[in-house]
């Protein structure tokens, strides 16, 4: 009977703020059992209120592979893949739900970068080595590995013995040369080819090229 009513009611929660369902869906999903509470709201017919997007109810491998003391984000980003799929419209998804959830600019930023990392793990057998470090040592790194491990369990295999070896040389060693160097040593003028620059020999420094502050130095001579 209480299943029925809440059915029966579930528009009604268009009427709740935006701010209460949002800090409910953040106590559903930071709770081990977050995999129930998200079957209930989509069987509940819930979600259309809660998601402010038409009604579904899915299964969750993706919600399911999220570690058990996952905070929310991480969480929220797998039940968007559950919902929405691979594909890339889950940035429109994300400013969707954005708004639907009142998530704050910290939140929103750490949902992209977890689900623009899981894209850009699709691209890893063909990425330079210094661009495999640089994505293996984002913060957001760990869950969107996870996302790939549902969708594509041998490659998320390849991809961590990858990132086993390159840790051996550092995914995220101090860079050899930074703003300092190229002003004091190499007595160029702050603009906009600098981040340029810095960019190009921190990959070198990555991909092993240039194995000391002297030779980072010399390889930005030799360019300017």
């Amino acid at each position: 009977a209480t299943t029925a009513a809440i059915q029966a009611s579930a528009g009604a929660l268009r009427g709740v703020s935006r701010e209460r369902i949002g800090q409910e869906l953040r106590l559903m999903l930071a709770h081990p059992r977050r995999v129930r509470a998200a079957s209930l709201v989509e069987s509940l017919g819930l979600d259309a209120s809660v998601f402010d997007e038409p009604h579904q109810a899915v299964d969750h491998p993706s919600l399911e592979a999220v570690d058990a003391t996952s905070p929310f984000v991480p969480a929220l980003a797998a039940w968007l893949v559950d919902r929405h799929g691979p594909g890339p419209e889950w940035q429109e998804v994300v400013r969707r739900w954005t708004r639907s959830l009142v998530l704050s600019n910290a939140e929103r930023r750490e949902m992209q970068s977890i689900l623009s990392t899981r894209d850009d793990l699709r691209t890893w057998a063909g990425a330079r080595l210094a661009r495999r470090k640089r994505i293996a040592a984002r913060e957001s790194f760990g869950p969107a590995l996870r996302l790939i491990a549902v969708e594509t369990p041998s490659a998320a295999a390849v991809i961590g013995e990858d990132v086993r070896e390159l840790a051996e040389t550092g995914l995220a060693p101090p860079p050899f040369v930074d703003g300092d160097v190229l002003i004091e040593t190499l007595r160029l003028a702050p603009g906009p080819r600098f981040k340029e620059l810095l960019e190009a020999v921190y990959d070198a420094q990555l991909e092993g090229e240039v194995r000391s502050v002297e030779e980072a130095v010399e390889w930005v001579r030799r360019r300017v």
